[in-house]
Formats: C-alpha cells, structure tokens, sequence
C-alpha cells in the first residue's frame, strides 16, 4: 500500500515538474497566456522574498519593487536562462528555485549597497567598472587631481617594464 501510494506521489510530481517545464518554454516562446500564468504564479513568490529579506534595513538606495524587477530582468535575461536553468528533476519547485534566485539578488543587492557606502570614495557601476567619485572642490579636489596624477604616473611606468602576463595581474 505504502508502495502504491508512493508511486502516485511520483507520479503526480513529474507530471507537474513537466507542466512546469512547459510552461516556462511557452512563456518564454512569447506566449501570452504563459507568461501571464506564470507572473501570476512567481510574482507572489519573489515579492515575498524580497520584502523578507529587506526587512530591518532602512535608507537603501533601491525599493522592494526595484529589486522586484531586478529579479524578473535576471531570469528573462538571455533568453530567459536563468528559468531554462530549472531543473525539477534536482527535487526543488519552481516557487522554490526562483525564491533561490530572488534571495540571491537581494543579497548581491545589499552587498553592493554596503560596498558603496564604505567604498571610500569609489562607486561601481553595473558593469563592474570602479567610478571615481569627483570632489567638488577646494584642497580635497586638488589631492583628489595630485593622487589621480600619480596612480596614472605609476601605472604608465608599470605597463612600460612588465612583460604582457604581468601586466594581467596589475
């Protein structure tokens, strides 16, 4: 009996990991009704996400409903590679596997905003790139010129005298 009912449960299960599956290929196939179903489903899910794990922070540069939409551009992206990569043979749910990856954006979100505030001075944009934030003026920006001076100074004297693999490491 235990058996029987065992089977059932697996059974039932991959027919919904295969309802999953193809749910995602129609809404990702531009499907409206898909994609409507499936924003129904994972909206829910990943606002709950991101409000718990906002929760006790305050003065944030973003909103829930940034980071909300933060986390649908991460799994639209690229052809929606981050939903293609659910795997519901792995034993996780879609709710599950796209509360994963909301909770992880929320987290690089956070780290990103504390990497800013003790960035002395240095902003990173969306690219990675590390910003230099300008003075406004007086002997702060006279130092800021004289240091940035300087580091172009050294890092033209560097490219000069390391061989090329070097250089990779500067």
């Amino acid at each position: 009996m235990i058996y029987c009912l065992f089977g059932l449960l697996l059974a039932v299960g991959a027919a919904t990991w295969a309802a999953d599956r193809a749910l995602i290929d129609d809404a990702l196939a531009g499907r409206k009704k898909a994609m409507r179903t499936l924003v129904q489903r994972l909206l829910p899910v990943i606002r709950g996400r991101v409000t718990w794990r906002l929760r006790g922070y305050d003065k944030l540069p973003f909103t829930a409903e940034d980071l909300t939409q933060q986390v649908w551009i991460t799994l639209l992206k690229d052809g929606g590679g981050q939903l293609r990569g659910y795997d519901p043979e792995r034993g996780a749910a879609l709710e599950t596997y796209v509360g994963l990856i909301a909770r992880r954006e929320v987290g690089n979100a956070l780290e990103k905003a504390r990497a800013q505030k003790r960035g002395d001075g240095k902003v990173t944009s969306d690219d990675g790139t590390i910003l230099d934030r300008v003075p406004t003026g007086g002997a702060e920006a006279d130092r800021a010129v004289a240091a940035r001076s300087e580091l172009q100074a050294l890092m033209d004297h560097l490219d000069s005298v390391l061989s090329e693999r070097q250089r990779l490491v500067v």
